[in-house]
């Protein structure tokens, strides 16, 4: 079991890459940008996870992660999300995130330490840029079959996950500065919720079916 949790974050992104690829003529090409999501998931995390095992630094590929994930996902929410005004707010949000990443290198948190300043930042971020679709889709004739539509479950997949392990990080910072020892290991909580938010981001892909 320890095993499965601490690669999780490995395999966890091959479900839907190979979902994606499989129902790739059914899948419109705007979601194609997750296929990049996720392979470059399971490229980091893997040589991440290599150099955990021969206890060599690997944090500075968190760093990385956090921005690649960040620009990745809006780009996604860019496509999927109709207003223009949040459209043109989500590439200023973009360059000023990589400004942050930048500054929080040079003046908080090093390259070798783990980023939880930026993660908990472009955590938020994605949380609002998500519930924003949320709003959306009440407003549209599509939230009466909203549980049909696959991209409310690909939205909610990332939802959920942020929602959760941002509160995981936080607690991270707290215990670092603290010293103190929780009973819960918030790690192996991140990883259940990384494999739970690949498995629904999993069936939201299955959802996409030739239109009729």
């Amino acid at each position: 079991m320890t095993f499965l949790l601490n690669y999780a974050d490995t395999y966890g992104s091959v479900f839907p890459l190979l979902v994606l690829i499989y129902k790739r003529n059914l899948v419109p090409k705007e979601n194609f940008i997750l296929f990049w999501y996720f392979l470059l998931s399971i490229g980091i995390f893997s040589y991440s996870n290599y150099l955990a095992d021969r206890t060599q630094n690997n944090l500075y590929l968190y760093h990385m992660f956090s921005i690649i994930e960040l620009t990745l996902l809006l780009q996604y929410l860019k496509k999927i999300i109709k207003s223009l005004l949040i459209k043109k707010l989500i590439n200023w949000v973009t360059i000023l995130f990589l400004i942050a990443s930048a500054l929080n290198i040079l003046f908080l948190e090093k390259i070798s330490s783990l980023n939880s300043n930026t993660q908990s930042i472009e955590f938020l971020l994605l949380i609002a840029f998500c519930f924003i679709y949320y709003m959306e889709l009440a407003r549209s004739e599509q939230i009466i079959f909203f549980f049909k539509h696959p991209v409310f479950w690909i939205v909610t997949g990332f939802f959920i996950y942020f929602s959760i392990t941002i509160f995981i990080f936080s607690f991270y910072k707290y215990s670092e500065r603290t010293y103190h020892t929780f009973t819960i290991n918030f790690w192996a909580v991140q990883e259940v919720m990384y494999l739970i938010k690949n498995l629904i981001i999993t069936y939201g892909i299955l959802c996409f079916n030739k239109k009729k």
